[in-house]
């Protein structure tokens, strides 16, 4: 297990990482789990990474869950925190809007909209979607944070 560099103890909270399982998502899944919070990883294409990082959270005793999930679908992100909440046991209260990615290089000039349309849904619209479900059960504890990486 990675000896957490955080010095806060999040034992009791539920964090979601979207993009959770893989470069800098992984290493952000792996500091919550060390700091205690339980830890949904979500991910749409990486799911060994996504299984094996939840299998190696749970054999140091973390509380976690890999769920697959296309971000850019409200319906699919209202079913992930259903989800998070049955398996974790309470709602959300951190989420970590991380997943994201350059969908094609393209000049402006040549950019089929299409793919423009493609990247504002994974790397702006996805964060306002998850937020969409997280704000609700963060209010209703009257605590919970949301962190965008861009």
């Amino acid at each position: 297990m990675v000896k957490s560099m955080l010095s806060v103890d999040l034992k009791g909270k539920v964090v979601l990482i979207t993009g959770g399982a893989r470069g800098i998502g992984q290493a952000i899944s792996k500091g919550f789990a060390a700091s205690g919070a339980s830890v949904a990883v979500n991910y749409l294409t990486s799911e060994r990474n996504a299984k094996e990082l939840v299998e190696q959270f749970q054999a140091n005793g973390s509380n976690a869950v890999a769920i697959r999930t296309d971000i850019t679908v409200p319906e699919e992100v209202e079913h992930m925190f259903a989800q998070i909440e049955k398996e974790l046991g309470s709602t959300v209260d951190i989420l970590i809007n991380n997943a994201g990615t350059q969908i094609a290089l393209s000049s402006v000039e040549q950019m089929p909209m299409d793919i423009w349309n493609k990247s504002l849904a994974l790397n702006l619209t996805s964060a306002m979607i998850c937020a969409k479900y997280a704000i609700p059960g963060m209010k209703e504890k009257g605590w919970g944070r949301i962190i965008n990486i861009s």
